[in-house]
């Protein structure tokens, strides 16, 4: 029963393992924090790029069609923009009638 061969650790010896290896750890969780920040960076340069490719197209699209400016009309006549005319209370009348207008 008494195996001569057998090796006991040390509270010290386990200490500098688990110092290692946490130590391991922190780096590899560093590397990986790198570059999951290298690749967000990428992928916000590439929404940039994006987005101001489609914004340029959007321009000539409607730049063709000639309706680059809000307030001129497409060839149906159509307005691109549209005023909204909110009814405004002046205070003598009664409130309430107002209240219906504007819902």
């Amino acid at each position: 029963m008494g195996d001569d061969n057998t090796k006991y650790i040390t509270k010290d010896d386990l200490q500098e393992v688990l110092d290692n290896v946490v130590a391991k750890m922190i780096s590899k969780m560093g590397e990986i924090g790198k570059k999951v920040d290298n690749e967000v960076t990428a992928l916000k340069l590439e929404q940039g790029r994006f987005s101001s490719s489609l914004n340029n197209i959007q321009t000539q699209i409607l730049d063709k069609q000639g309706r680059f400016f809000s307030d001129t009309f497409n060839s149906s006549g159509d307005r691109l923009a549209y005023k909204f005319c909110f009814p405004k209370y002046d205070g003598p009348e009664d409130s309430l009638g107002w209240l219906h207008k504007a819902e």
